[in-house]
């Protein structure tokens, strides 16, 4: 599999699991803001994540993560 491939499969596994999250929570709606995934010689080593969402009570809130 080539690099940008697996990017890819990481960012959609990544994409996948934010829907999860949000059925979850709750979450009224979201917006993923920025998804950025960093491989090295094909293996993944981190992303940095940025969702804007807003829940049942109306609140806005911004989550980002790096993992």
């Amino acid at each position: 599999m080539k690099m940008k491939e697996k990017e890819k499969m990481f960012k959609e596994k990544i994409e996948r699991l934010i829907e999860i999250i949000a059925r979850k929570k709750r979450w009224d709606c979201y917006e993923i803001l920025n998804l950025d995934v960093i491989m090295d010689h094909g293996k993944f080593v981190k992303a940095d994540i940025t969702v804007f969402y807003s829940d049942e009570n109306d609140f806005d809130e911004v989550l980002k993560s790096k993992f």
